[in-house]
């Protein structure tokens, strides 16, 4: 396990105005509110993009294998439940903006 080097004084670091301690310490505080916001969001349940990706891959080497097997591709019963499944993704999208009173507030990333 690495140690981390005790912190430097302000006068080690060469800040001789207020201007630049000041701005020396709200840099250090973005950052600080930024490695925050991380950990907060790697603590976070739901799915994360790796997971999706992974599953996304996982249904389509499964589609493949199972293809495979078949003389011909049933092509209307593709279209049907692909279309069906749109449906159904776009009222369930629709019907949590509709029906959520509060604003939710989803960042990229998560579902």
């Amino acid at each position: 396990m690495s140690t981390n080097p005790p912190p430097r004084s302000i006068e080690e670091l060469g800040l001789r105005e207020s201007g630049e301690i000041s701005l020396y310490l709200e840099l250090i505080r973005v950052i600080e509110k930024d490695i925050d916001e991380i950990r907060a969001g790697d603590t976070r349940n739901g799915w994360t993009t790796w997971a999706i990706i992974a599953g996304i891959a996982g249904a389509g080497l499964l589609f493949l294998g199972e293809t495979r097997k078949l003389t011909s591709f049933p092509t209307e019963q593709v279209e049907t439940i692909s279309l069906a499944g749109s449906l159904l993704y776009v009222l369930a999208i629709t019907g949590i903006k509709l029906f959520s009173f509060d604003n939710l507030n989803i960042k990229p990333g998560r579902l």
